[in-house]
């Protein structure tokens, strides 16, 4: 009689942990996640903290006041200065950053 064969069971075997997350739920949340990815990516240094200071204090403006639009125009302008992808080129704050970067 043959003996049978017994199915090689796997040690231990773990799957890759998920890490899940968190939807933001404020504008200042979706901003932060921004920053730290900008920051991981190496696009945001030191230097940047004067346009991550004001694009902060927008999202937080933008999340009890999401009525203005005004407001919405300049969080909009400083997330996409962020990102270094201002479609506002003739903005006030984009003209600002621009100005303080050609200062350096």
């Amino acid at each position: 009689m043959a003996a049978q064969k017994r199915p090689v069971k796997k040690q231990n075997a773990r799957k890759p942990a998920v890490i899940k997350q968190k939807q933001p739920e404020t504008n200042l949340d979706a901003l932060e996640l921004v920053i730290d990815q900008l920051r991981h990516a190496g696009r945001i240094e030191r230097i940047d903290e004067a346009v991550v200071m004001a694009a902060r204090a927008l999202a937080a403006q933008v999340d009890d006041k999401p009525d203005n639009a005004a407001l919405w125009r300049e969080y909009r302008a400083a997330e996409q200065t962020l990102r270094g992808i201002s479609t506002y080129a003739d903005d006030a704050f984009t003209l600002l950053i621009d100005q303080l970067h050609a200062e350096n």
